[in-house]
């Protein structure tokens, strides 16, 4: 599970516009 946790802290500490970004998507898709 660490190995998991561990690319995901990757994403989280790129800059906040790349979070929206992902956030946006996540949204569209999930309203799609």
């Amino acid at each position: 599970e660490y190995n998991w946790h561990r690319p995901h802290a990757s994403l989280d500490y790129k800059p906040p516009v790349s979070r929206l970004g992902l956030s946006v998507n996540n949204l569209v898709g999930l309203h799609t």
